[in-house]
């Protein structure tokens, strides 16, 4: 009876074994979807694409990149919008301490210059066969939700090579036009311009001659009390009529990459800057205004000496 038991025992271990390896070594692991961040970016990709989403998803649950089979973001019932995140090459993607998956860069391939908005679906499955979903809607600059459009297009879309009903189309925010960038031993000067009513923050992104980030400038506009910034217009804030902005930019109006204030030694490597444009009046409410959907980023310039 004794022996008997045993191997009852030992059969039902292996048993137990053979299902958890079917199930991927996930176990009775589970991982439940609690909000989808996301953002939509126009900007010159390097693949030639201007229009790209970026997700996060943020979920509850003690899992790794090796528990997940897949974690999909896609409009529902259109397998052309959907998106996968490759944790299996990327498993830095997801980020356990943060409990979220993030990538960004996500073009919609049937054109590169226009992005599909509205009801969203969101789909994390593990390999044991959890599953959980969430739904958002995607929408349009300066709004909540898609106002009845079905997409975003930038500037360098062409109707003709991809129809889209003009009623069922909206402008994604669009890029600011640098006219001229100079600098000193103490400053950067750069002039640029935005025709669009729906940019609502910015900032500047510096690198050096190498294209390595150094940092980013203080927002145009305080986060707290938007107050806007001495260093652009002198305080008078951001024109968005298609007017030429003036900004002058020191040391002091910059963070370097972790956080930190720029020193001049790091400042003096500057020497190509881009322009950044926020919408956000969506969001705004006394004492936040930070948040966003639409970002836009202007072609990169060369800084001459002044």
């Amino acid at each position: 009876m004794r022996k008997a038991f045993l191997a009852l025992i030992a059969a039902t271990l292996l048993f137990a074994s053979s299902c958890a390896q079917a199930g991927g070594g996930s176990g009775d692991k589970k991982a439940t979807i609690t909000g989808v961040g996301w953002s939509i970016q126009n900007m010159k990709y390097i693949s030639g694409a201007t229009c790209g989403y970026n997700f996060t998803i943020y979920y509850e649950g003690d899992i790794g990149a090796e528990d997940v089979e897949y974690a999909e973001i896609g409009v529902p019932n259109d397998s052309e919008h959907v998106w996968g995140f490759d944790l299996a090459d990327e498993p830095g993607l997801l980020d356990a301490a943060r409990s979220r998956i993030s990538e960004s860069g996500f073009v919609f391939s049937a054109c590169n210059d226009v992005l599909p908005i509205g009801a969203t679906k969101a789909v994390l499955v593990l390999k044991n066969g959890s599953r959980s979903e969430y739904s958002f809607t995607t929408g349009i600059p300066g709004m909540i939700g898609a106002n009845g459009y079905q997409y975003v297009y930038t500037a360098d879309y062409d109707p003709d090579a991809y129809p889209i009903p003009a009623g069922s189309r909206r402008a994604a925010l669009g890029r600011a036009t640098i006219s001229s960038g100079t600098y000193d031993p103490t400053s950067i000067y750069l002039n640029f311009a935005i025709n669009d009513g729906y940019a609502y923050n910015g900032y500047v992104w510096a690198y050096d001659g190498s294209d390595n980030f150094l940092g980013v400038s203080h927002r145009f506009y305080n986060t707290g009390t938007y107050a806007a910034d001495p260093y652009l217009n002198s305080g008078g804030g951001l024109k968005k009529d298609g007017s030429t902005n003036s900004a002058v930019l020191k040391a002091s109006d910059f963070y370097t990459g972790s956080g930190a204030s720029m020193s001049s030694t790091v400042f003096g490597q500057i020497s190509r800057c881009e322009v950044v444009l926020l919408d956000g009046a969506q969001y705004a409410t006394p004492g936040d205004y930070s948040g966003y959907d639409h970002r836009s980023v202007s072609d990169t310039i060369t800084l001459i000496a002044d």
